[in-house]
């Protein structure tokens, strides 16, 4: 059988944030996590990778739980396909309510739409919520991140100035958790 996702790891301290294999989530991913939090990436290899998917309580990799279990809390990044919102949008779910919250709130301040109710994730299973104090799944329609790349669907994804508010607001949030 040939191989057709890549896992990419690399620990620090705390935080685990997550791309999959929707277009645009792992630069999102790493961008929020740089050199200071864990990070794990789950990459389609095919030119056609957006097909493979696994749902979020599905997911199960040794070198992500192990990460998981060192991590303070965890925020897991997943694309949706569908433009059924109609908005740029990004969905918000977990069982980490106080940085649930945290995330809404700087989301919302720096101008991004926001829905808690689409994608609740609150099943105790969802990856988003395997660290020791549970975690939060950000759900950013296809919309959304088209609205933060200058070629999403191309090879050379460009951030946009909406790229970096977003990925700023979602790390400033998590600074502030940690703070807490």
């Amino acid at each position: 059988m040939r191989k057709t996702y890549h896992i990419t790891r690399a620990r620090s301290r705390y935080f685990l944030s997550m791309g999959y294999i929707e277009y645009g989530t792992t630069e999102l991913a790493k961008e929020i996590a740089k050199n200071d939090f864990n990070y794990f990436n789950f990459e389609g290899l095919k030119k056609k990778s957006g097909k493979l998917h696994v749902t979020s309580h599905k997911f199960n990799h040794p070198g992500l739980e192990g990460m998981l279990k060192e991590s303070d809390a965890s925020v897991s990044i997943h694309g949706r396909y569908i433009k059924s919102l109609k908005k740029p949008t990004v969905c918000i779910g977990g069982l980490n309510e106080k940085l649930k919250t945290l995330i809404r709130i700087h989301l919302e301040g720096a101008g991004f739409k926001v829905d808690l109710e689409k994608f609740p994730a609150t099943y105790p299973g969802n990856v988003a919520n395997r660290a020791k104090n549970k975690g939060v799944q950000l759900e950013l329609n296809r919309d959304l991140r088209e609205s933060l790349f200058e070629n999403l669907f191309g090879g050379d994804r460009k951030p946009t100035e909406k790229f970096y508010a977003f990925t700023d607001a979602v790390r400033t949030a998590i600074d502030k958790y940690l703070s807490l």
